[in-house]
């Protein structure tokens, strides 16, 4: 079955003073159950909260600006088109986004149990 989103029209929760999440992949917008995925906007000059599962592995998608990615020790720029993979209990981060904001899509493989 083939499942089209309109993400701009799902409802944005909070991904705390940084910017806004929405969940784009779960059970009631695709009936997916192996698989989750988020979309964060973030504001100009913000940071991400560190992504940090036990048993997921994790995916990030740069969509639109730049950031430096920190995965442990690990600091990697990343902009639009780059793609950041975290497997299970390896933390990450996005920090000192640029100025026009920072957008990324995060998978998680099998989804966070709150997904």
């Amino acid at each position: 079955m083939i499942h089209v989103i309109r993400i701009d029209e799902l409802p944005a929760g909070p991904a705390g003073e940084e910017g806004r999440m929405r969940k784009i992949i779960t059970p009631e917008t695709v009936g997916a159950k192996r698989v989750g995925g988020e979309q964060y906007d973030l504001k100009s000059g913000s940071s991400s909260q560190t992504f940090l599962l036990d048993d997921q592995r994790q995916f990030f998608y740069v969509l639109a600006g730049q950031a430096e990615a920190r995965l442990g020790e690990m600091r990697q720029p990343v902009r639009a088109g780059h793609g950041v993979y975290a497997e299970p209990g390896e933390a990450c981060r996005f920090e000192d986004c640029g100025e026009e904001g920072f957008r990324f899509l995060r998978f998680m493989v099998p989804p966070a149990p709150d997904a």
